[in-house]
């Protein structure tokens, strides 16, 4: 309630399970949703099907407002962080050369999208051509079933999620052929976390960390 509040917005993309929360807050917001719809709701695919097939995405300069992040309000209230264009550009960059991906990289993605590590990973894969498969939700056990079925490369996660690889009954016969690189932070991680998921996984495993600001 205090997000939506601070960020006004006009119209919200979401799921069935958050619209009525949405529209009790503020029943102003223009909700779509991209499953199940409510009475007030808007069908996304409808509308994405219906717009004009000449319909141009508007221009953008560097300095301009392209995403609006949130800390994890730790020390108080998560606040908002304004990240420009140029500025995601620059950042997703910066990934790319840091993990060494390429036009066919695969990357499995279970880091939620509004955090900024999550919607960074993407943008990076998406800038340079490469495939993402998307979980819906993490499940370690379906996580290694996509690993295998999609031939994936890249892979980042916080360290619970390694974890919980790590437990998986299956870990010790698990022989994961495709994975190249593997990115852990978000959170402290501890000193014997990496050289067993490096054993388990047969790939590097990174520890990274960075501020949403």
């Amino acid at each position: 309630e205090s997000l939506l509040s601070k960020m006004e917005p006009a119209a919200v993309v979401t799921t069935a399970d958050n619209a009525e929360s949405i529209h009790q807050i503020d029943d102003s917001i223009v909700v779509y949703c991209i499953d199940d719809i409510p009475a007030y709701a808007n069908d996304f695919w409808e509308r994405v099907d219906s717009a004009s097939s000449g319909y141009q995405i508007p221009e953008t300069r560097g300095h301009e407002r392209a995403l609006m992040l949130h800390t994890s309000g730790s020390t108080g209230e998560p606040k908002a962080v304004i990240h420009s264009h140029e500025n995601f550009i620059n950042v997703s960059d910066l990934a790319m050369i840091s993990y060494g991906l390429q036009a066919d990289t695969t990357y499995l993605a279970v880091l939620p999208l509004y955090h900024c590590w999550g919607v960074m990973n993407l943008g990076a894969v998406l800038k340079i051509g490469g495939e993402v498969v998307l979980l819906e939700r993490w499940e370690p056990e379906e996580a290694i079933e996509q690993i295998e079925t999609h031939a994936v490369d890249f892979f980042a996660g916080v360290p619970t999620m390694y974890k919980d690889l790590l437990a998986t009954p299956d870990a010790d016969t698990w022989t994961p052929e495709s994975l190249e690189v593997s990115i852990t932070g978000g959170a402290g991680v501890p000193s014997e976390l990496i050289p067993n998921a490096q054993e388990l996984l047969d790939c590097p495993v990174l520890n990274g960390w960075g501020m949403t600001e």
